[in-house]
């Protein structure tokens, strides 16, 4: 870490290779024009539809065509945040990404010595630091990054005690938490959307869920949170 930081671009939920090219164009534009010290992508890095647990219909991509593309799209997307940018560079993960590895351990757990170095081989990115857990998260200047697991608004925020940028619902908000002890504290939840796109086969959900969905990405500095609405 390079002291301080003083600005944070928060990217959310890809799904590669189910994303929205033109909403993803405006991050890489806000990452040159923003100049961020701190680059995090918060996970669902791969969306890994075809190793879904859930219905699913293998005719509209093969699982190695799938894995493939994604990889291939993951590693343009790092290429082209190293080349323009010098921030540091942090790869979280996502329940979604970690779809093959559960899909592996239910029915080889034998093979659970392999499931390393699978992650080493489809995340790992020249000049990234990854976390390959889903609940893992990364803490800068006393904030939280993490993909997110616990269901409803706020509950991040409550857990962890400390203002807290996340992903995983799809949806943009912020919410704000005043606490009295000893001293005054202001903590925030933002959720920073998702950058996928919504016409993809994958995510096909009730129509209920896909209002609350935009594409987004957040900003964070000087500790302040700000939402960008694409």
């Amino acid at each position: 870490m390079r002291g301080k930081s003083k600005k944070i671009i928060a990217i959310p939920d890809l799904h590669f290779p189910f994303i929205d090219s033109d909403a993803l164009k405006e991050v890489y534009k806000a990452i040159k024009s923003e100049k961020p010290d701190i680059i995090v992508q918060l996970g669902d890095l791969y969306d890994q539809y075809c190793f879904s647990r859930f219905d699913r219909d293998l005719n509209v991509i093969a699982p190695k065509e799938e894995i493939q593309a994604a990889k291939a799209m993951s590693k343009i997307f790092w290429t082209k945040i190293r080349k323009a940018s010098d921030a540091d560079l942090y790869q979280l993960c996502g329940n979604h990404d970690i779809r093959f590895a559960k899909k592996i351990l239910n029915k080889l757990p034998e093979l659970s010595y392999e499931i390393a170095e699978l992650r080493g081989k489809y995340y790992n990115f020249e000049g990234v630091k990854t976390f390959y857990d889903d609940r893992e998260f990364l803490e800068i200047d006393n904030i939280i990054f993490v993909h997110g697991w616990l269901g409803g608004n706020k509950k991040h925020m409550k857990h962890f005690g400390k203002s807290v940028v996340r992903a995983h619902s799809h949806s943009a908000e912020l919410y704000l938490n005043q606490s009295y002890n000893t001293e005054y504290n202001l903590h925030f939840e933002m959720q920073c959307g998702c950058l996928i796109n919504e016409s993809a086969v994958p995510f096909n959900y009730t129509s209920s869920t896909m209002t609350k969905w935009k594409h987004a990405f957040g900003i964070i500095e000087n500790g302040f949170p700000r939402l960008v609405i694409l």
